[in-house]
């Protein structure tokens, strides 16, 4: 999976040398050498690594939509920290300020910089400074993520229009190529 999203993203993005890829259940930060090949890689598969699950949580909390969280986020004027990122701990802190009537979208962005913070220390063990970065899962759709991930990382980061599909786009083309008689350390763009 992780050569499979290198693949996409360096294929979407040939400049790219950082991928951050975030689903569902687990985030990987990986760093592309300049033929795009992976040079190092992280994964966070530990607690509060569920963060497109986590999101579906407090969507589910809120009784938000979960395709509206992110542009509600935007929205925020006073965002609600949200101390800890192991899930069950922040669910419980989500619930506390929705007890405390404080507004949606404060604390959706405070739960967007929570997140954010966590996925820059990750992208950070790896990342080259400064160099192009591309965000890949579908967690990538989300926009109030995004925007608190480039803001974490201090650069704005690519986004493909097919960021969820970018390890099948990957598996495809390392196909491909196979199929030409290529051998993955050959592939480079």
């Amino acid at each position: 999976a992780v050569t499979c999203h290198a693949r996409g993203a360096f294929h979407a993005f040939p400049g790219t040398r950082n991928v951050l890829d975030v689903g569902a259940l687990r985030s990987t930060a990986i760093r592309l050498d300049e033929n795009g090949r992976v040079h190092r890689f992280r994964l966070n598969d530990r607690c509060g690594a569920g963060i497109g699950r986590f999101l579906e949580r407090v969507a589910d909390s809120l009784e938000i939509p979960l395709e509206e969280i992110g542009q509600l986020a935007l929205f925020s004027k006073d965002p609600q920290p949200v101390p800890s990122i192991c899930t069950v701990l922040a669910e419980t802190e989500v619930l506390n300020l929705i007890t405390h009537e404080k507004k949606p979208a404060d604390i959706l962005r405070g739960v967007f910089d929570a997140l954010a913070e966590k996925l820059a220390k990750l992208l950070k063990q790896v990342w080259i400074p400064e160099a192009e970065t591309t965000l890949t899962g579908g967690v990538a759709k989300n926009t109030g993520m995004v925007v608190a991930l480039e803001q974490a990382i201090g650069m704005s980061i690519n986004i493909d229009h097919d960021a969820e599909f970018m390890g099948a786009i990957g598996a495809a083309l390392i196909a491909q190529d196979t199929a030409r008689g290529k051998a993955i350390s050959e592939i480079s763009a």
